[in-house]
């Protein structure tokens, strides 16, 4: 909005000077371009002190239209102020006034697009997630206000039971508490606490991660036992969580998806462009069915999407939900190599400039295997907290393909949450370059 705005009032400030020309055939002068660049401070001073381009966890849109307003009142009378003070000023009457109805106009059409595309992305750019309030007291009260007033970043679902305050919440009942949230595709669970709470928090998380829920405690205790989790303050409410996740903020997760839409698009140009013909005449050539194979695969929050991968097996095989193993008969030839260089992962990175994948993230299994992993590893589904990716820190630390047992697949999911704790985006870049480097040197647990 700042660059758009810049370029608004200096194609403003450039057709005022020829609309006063035309209409009042005044006489252009050298110093009506001399003095653009004291135009632009006369509107850049004043968004600075109303923060009109500051992003902070408590921006709305009603702040941008207030802050615009102000904005412009404050240039328009800097302006006349110079004007009065300045007899010499190019800056006449009437060019303040064609000036001002031009600034109105083009601000108030980009105040209108923006707010259309703020209410129909938003929801995406914020990922509002469905969440729910244990705590029907005051505060719990004052919580659920405060997520109505912000729709575009949380799906407010209500309080799990009206009647229920965190000061009765039952101990033997907890695992039935977020399983019924769990079926109700929460997201996050809001605990209110009280001086009476007297209930493990630790064992409050690990429930909640069971389900693959995030537990955010909210303080109400003049306590300092809480200083082992992580803290975080929006408006008047501190909240409380297990985990550090940086792709919480809104502005770590638009840099990896930045990323991501010029990673995946470098990759499509410059290499799915050539590659994908000469693979799909090879696969074609060696067994009927589609080049493209699509499985349905879970993503963040555990919601399912369509996977992308270059066929490598034979088709109408039954045992679609069965892992790939060493010298599996249905793998073809070209398939066995595309398998063994990734070759046949290199469809998903439509999948991720699409917005359902990361170029890194833990990878996406199977549903079947989704479905029986989540209910023997408490932790499984702390993996969907995050996009899957096309590769990931478990692939590059040695738990990439078949998972013969429980103990790998733990490890696995032990690195991923790893990832989670611990990303930032020369940690991608960094995983990345061990892919390449895996992938030339050859994996062996690649087939």
């Amino acid at each position: 909005m700042l660059i758009t705005d810049l370029v608004i009032i200096n194609i403003v400030y450039i057709t005022s000077i020829y609309l006063l020309e035309y209409f009042t055939k005044f006489s252009l002068k050298e110093d009506y371009y001399s003095l653009l660049f004291i135009y632009n401070i006369f509107w850049i001073g004043p968004s600075g002190f109303y923060s009109l381009y500051r992003i902070n966890k408590t921006f709305s849109i009603d702040d941008i239209h207030r802050s615009t307003w102000k904005t412009i009142a404050t240039h328009q009378i800097v302006l006349i102020v110079f004007l009065l003070f300045d007899n010499k000023t190019a800056f006449t009457k009437d060019f303040v006034i064609i000036e001002f109805s031009l600034i109105l106009i083009t601000l108030l059409a980009s105040r209108f697009l923006y707010t259309f595309l703020f209410y129909s992305l938003g929801g995406r750019l914020y990922n509002a997630k469905k969440s729910l309030i244990i705590g029907n007291n005051n505060i719990g009260i004052k919580l659920a206000h405060y997520f109505e007033s912000k729709p575009l970043e949380y799906k407010f679902a209500g309080f799990l039971d009206k009647t229920l305050d965190s000061e009765s919440f039952n101990i033997d009942k907890i695992d039935a508490y977020f399983n019924q949230a769990y079926e109700k595709g929460i997201e996050n669970v809001y605990l209110i606490l009280s001086n009476t709470f007297n209930i493990d928090t630790t064992s409050l998380f690990n429930i909640s991660e069971k389900y693959g829920i995030k537990l955010k405690l909210v303080n109400d205790i003049q306590d300092n036992h809480f200083s082992s989790f992580v803290s975080k303050i929006e408006g008047s409410f501190e909240f409380y969580s297990y985990r550090t996740e940086k792709l919480e903020e809104l502005s770590e997760r638009i840099k990896k998806r930045v990323f991501d839409i010029f990673f995946s698009s470098f990759v499509i140009v410059f290499i799915l462009s050539w590659l994908y013909p000469i693979l799909a005449i090879l696969i074609k050539f060696e067994s009927k069915g589609p080049v493209i194979y699509e499985q349905t695969r879970n993503g963040r929050s555990y919601r399912p999407f369509s996977c992308f991968k270059f066929r490598s097996m034979v088709v109408n095989n039954p045992d679609y939900s069965k892992q790939a193993t060493k010298n599996d008969p249905r793998v073809t030839k070209i398939g066995a190599f595309m398998r063994r260089t990734s070759i046949d992962e290199l469809p998903q990175f439509f999948n991720v400039l699409v917005g359902n994948m990361s170029v890194v993230g833990p990878r996406p299994h199977m549903t079947v295997q989704n479905e029986s992993y989540k209910k023997i590893i408490d932790k499984y589904l702390v993996r969907s907290f995050v996009k899957p990716g096309i590769t990931g820190w478990a692939q590059v630390s040695g738990f990439r393909g078949e998972t013969k047992d429980i103990d790998l697949m733990e490890k696995r999911v032990l690195k991923d949450i790893e990832y989670l704790e611990n990303w930032n985006l020369m940690f991608d870049i960094r995983i990345i370059f061990l892919t390449i480097y895996i992938t030339i040197k050859g994996d062996k647990n690649a087939f």
